[in-house]
């Protein structure tokens, strides 16, 4: 929002996952697809379970390590068709519902024909997703408050989730709330390019929250106005098999703040930042440098497309074990 809005105060801007439009009605999606009729979820946490273990069985292998963490969702090719259940079967399958429901959740919505993002729930967050939507682990649905106060701010009083139509709703959604705009032609980001302001951005891959391929359909909309020349003012780089800002069994705890001012202050862009994994995390405030004692693991990151492959050789658990291999801008359906 500052750099789209008041390209003026700052010259470096650290965007962690960013709800840039399509968070919430991402989450209506999810619900009014797993309800289609009643209160009863289709999708339960059972077979959110068998999807996430099957995806990550699928392609956790594709970066060379198998570690549970899948490093490039977009190269996933996971069909929940997989699991559908077989005449004479009804345990650990899903039925054709299910498996409907799932390439539901997996696509996401559309607006007018047109997908809202590339890819709504990455192979690998389905847990992340399950706890939000229908709760799990006796805990109740994370969103439930959310989709209420949603309906009743965007619909009016009465409202509900159900009443929600994408076509018809979304857009008008959109303009009420002056929600980010990037100009007719996508370049509204030029105010603060054009004054060499440098905008780096991050995103757990499994966020359950805010969808990664919010900050990745961003990125690609950048990439169409300003050409190769984005690279000088705005890098994202995709954290795999970390949740909302932190969390997952990725490596999650980076130095974005020291890529920053050695970006601003010396005019160096982030090729290569490291991610660290800690045994414990003590406190809220994480101090660099790290006790080396204290990681488990590290991994590298690089400005999306470029993801990191394991060499062959080396201690799976660090960095320097892994190289850069470029990655699909789009997912690989």
């Amino acid at each position: 929002m500052e750099a789209l809005r008041y390209p003026d105060d700052f010259d470096g801007i650290i965007a962690g996952a960013p709800s840039i439009n399509p968070a919430v009605p991402l989450d209506v999606w999810y619900r009014q697809s797993n309800r289609p009729v009643g209160d009863k979820d289709v999708l339960d946490e059972a077979a959110f379970r068998m999807l996430q273990k099957a995806s990550i069985a699928a392609c956790d292998a594709d970066d060379g390590v198998k570690d549970g963490i899948i490093s490039n969702p977009f190269a996933c090719r996971f069909d929940p068709a997989k699991l559908l259940c077989r005449p004479g079967t009804n345990e650990q399958c899903l039925t054709s519902e299910q498996v409907g429901i799932a390439r539901k959740f997996y696509a996401g919505p559309t607006v007018d024909g047109a997908p809202l993002v590339s890819v709504a729930m990455p192979p690998g967050a389905e847990i992340g997703i399950a706890a939000n939507m229908i709760g799990i682990d006796g805990k109740p649905a994370g969103t439930e408050a959310t989709l209420t106060n949603f309906a009743y701010l965007t619909l009016g009083r009465g409202a509900t989730w159900r009443d929600y139509n994408f076509d018809r709703d979304y857009k008008t959604q959109i303009v009420a709330n002056d929600l980010p705009d990037f100009g007719p032609d996508g370049r509204r980001l030029g105010a603060f390019t054009a004054r060499h302001g440098k905008l780096l951005m991050y995103s757990g891959r499994i966020d359950p929250l805010v969808s990664p391929s919010v900050s990745i359909d961003f990125t690609a909309k950048q990439k169409a106005a300003f050409g190769s020349t984005l690279s000088e003012s705005m890098r994202l780089f995709m954290v795999p098999g970390m949740a909302h800002c932190g969390g997952g069994e990725g490596a999650d705890t980076v130095d974005w703040l020291t890529a920053l001012e050695t970006w601003v202050e010396h005019d160096t862009p982030p090729q290569e930042i490291t991610a660290y994994k800690l045994m414990t995390r003590a406190s809220a405030v994480t101090t660099f440098p790290l006790d080396p004692n204290g990681i488990a693991m590290s991994r590298p990151l690089y400005p999306f497309p470029t993801y990191a492959r394991y060499r062959g050789k080396g201690d799976v658990n660090s960095a320097s074990s892994f190289m850069p291999v470029e990655g699909p801008l789009t997912p690989q359906r």
